[in-house]
């Protein structure tokens, strides 16, 4: 069984689900704990989420702290800064 990677990125007020390469997006959601979750849900163990930070940040701080523990409870990596993994 492949592995899916997803990537959750702010886009405006939403933060968008897509799939790793692609340019489109597969949906919007109203927090970055709502896209994980629904790509958990749809792909299960076959995928990993992978959550980008906002930029600017206003509490940079707040931020990440909530964006650390988000990816500590669902078990995805953060990438700081909104910067594309490799």
């Amino acid at each position: 069984m492949s592995t899916h990677r997803f990537h959750v990125v702010p886009m405006g007020d939403a933060w968008t689900l897509r799939r790793e390469g692609a340019t489109r997006t597969l949906t919007r959601y109203r927090s970055p704990a709502e896209a994980t979750d629904a790509a958990r849900r749809r792909w299960g163990g076959a995928c990993e989420v992978i959550v980008h930070d906002r930029e600017p940040q206003r509490d940079a701080r707040a931020q990440r702290r909530g964006l650390d523990a988000l990816a500590a409870a669902f078990g995805v990596t953060r990438v700081p800064g909104g910067e594309a993994a490799s």
